[in-house]
């Protein structure tokens, strides 16, 4: 049951790396849908919900999520900038949600299943103050595997 396994996987990057995990499961028409949301406020678990409603992740975007689903490829982010100018990274709508969730660091990696993409895995900080280095994502693509083996 890879639904259970990913909200295994959530709960276990959450508070063990990141103090915030959503495992997005990509639909045959390129739609990320939240699977699994663990957050270290287990209040703020349906906030992080309703945001990704009303701020749903651009397929088409250059950056994020749906780069990392394209290229197979992680991103990180040690630090978001406060607002989005002409040559940010992020798209504004990632940006309002980071913002509203207290975001100060992020990264996602591809979660490969059977070799296929089927989503992205993405962690966060926000309450802790730590920010992410290249050591991290290590972890992360591990997990990911670690996912794509019990699935």
């Amino acid at each position: 049951d890879y639904q259970t396994t990913l909200a295994v996987l959530a709960n276990l990057a959450v508070p063990q790396i990141a103090d915030l995990c959503v495992v997005d499961i990509v639909d045959e028409h390129g739609a990320f849908t939240p699977l699994a949301v663990a957050h270290v406020d287990p209040s703020k678990v349906d906030l992080v919900r309703e945001l990704r409603r009303m701020y749903p992740l651009d397929p088409t975007a250059p950056h994020g999520p749906p780069r990392v689903l394209r290229t197979g490829r992680f991103v990180i982010y040690s630090h978001l900038p406060d607002s989005v100018t002409a040559t940010s990274a992020i798209d504004s709508s990632e940006l309002r949600v980071a913002i509203a969730l207290g975001i100060h660091s992020t990264m996602a990696v591809p979660l490969l299943i059977a070799g296929r993409r089927l989503g992205v895995i993405s962690l966060a900080t926000t309450d802790s103050g730590r920010r992410f280095v290249d050591a991290d994502v290590e972890f992360a693509e591990d997990l990911a595997r670690r996912a794509a083996l019990a699935s």
